[in-house]
Parts: C-alpha cells; sequence; structure tokens
C-alpha cells in the first residue's frame, strides 16, 4: 500500500534530484572536456592543487548520492512520510550550504567565477529553501495535526 496519496508529486524531492545529479554530470564531465565546467569558473584560474581532482571527484560522487537518494524518496511509494521529511531536511542543509559557500565565493573571490556561478548560488539557495518549504508544508504541524499522523 502507497504511503502517500496518488496526487502528491513531491516536487521539491525531484527538483534536488535533478539538480544534485545534474551538477555530479558537469563536474564529472571535467574529464572528458572542461568547457561545461569552464562555464562557471575561470579556466585559466581553476587549479585545485595536487590532489584536487581527488576532491573533485568524491564530491561529483557526494552530489550524486544526494540525487539518487532524492529520487527515490520522490519516486518510491514505500518511502514514508517521516523518511521523506528528514530527506527534505538534508537536501535543506546540502543545499544551504552549498549555496551559501557559492554566494561567498561569488562576493569575495569574484575573479574565479564567471557571473553564472550566481546562478549556481542561487539555485542551491532556492533548492534548500523549497525543500525547507516542504517540510514544513507537509509536517502536520498545523491546527489539529495529530502527531505521527
Amino acid at each position: 500500500m502507497s504511503s502517500s496519496s496518488p496526487q502528491e508529486k513531491f516536487y521539491a524531492l525531484r527538483w534536488a534530484s535533478f539538480y544534485a545529479l545534474a551538477l555530479s554530470l558537469m563536474i564529472m564531465s571535467y574529464h572528458a572536456n572542461p568547457i561545461i565546467l569552464y562555464l562557471f569558473v575561470v579556466g585559466d584560474k581553476y587549479s585545485l592543487g595536487g590532489y584536487g581532482i581527488y576532491w573533485q571527484d568524491w564530491h561529483a560522487i557526494g552530489c550524486a548520492f544526494a540525487g539518487l537518494v532524492s529520487y527515490g524518496a520522490a519516486y518510491d511509494t514505500d518511502f514514508g512520510p517521516a523518511a521523506r521529511r528528514w530527506v527534505s531536511l538534508c537536501n535543506t542543509i546540502l543545499f544551504g550550504i552549498w549555496g551559501l559557500q557559492n554566494t561567498y565565493y561569488c562576493l569575495f573571490q569574484a575573479d574565479d567565477f564567471t557571473p553564472l556561478m550566481r546562478l549556481q548560488a542561487i539555485g542551491c539557495l532556492g533548492t534548500a529553501l523549497w525543500s525547507y518549504v516542504s517540510i514544513e508544508s507537509k509536517s502536520g504541524s498545523g491546527a489539529g495535526a495529530k502527531k505521527g499522523s
């Protein structure tokens, strides 16, 4: 039996899944051709140091993990409401941190990034906000809600 009603689409989880998986693909595309990554960073300044490529790959795997978990939460009908709230909370924290980091870099290290990176910062912050709002709208914290329902 499905733990969610058929009309629930979990759009915030779907978006977080798409966005995280797209970030992972963008980061990993560097191995084939750096052109996509250079849309966001200044190419001749892009250096992560001697072990930077490993850190980059680990970050890409983290993005993929976040995307796959969000995908499961959005599309698996056996995924319960409490678990969806936890995934949404994790998305709120994760995308919020990424958004704050990217905003900081855009403001204080702007020479290292292209203007398109600002869109990435806004995208992460927007995803965090949408994830948070989806928790609140499904939390049952409104008047007359019963704990555990």
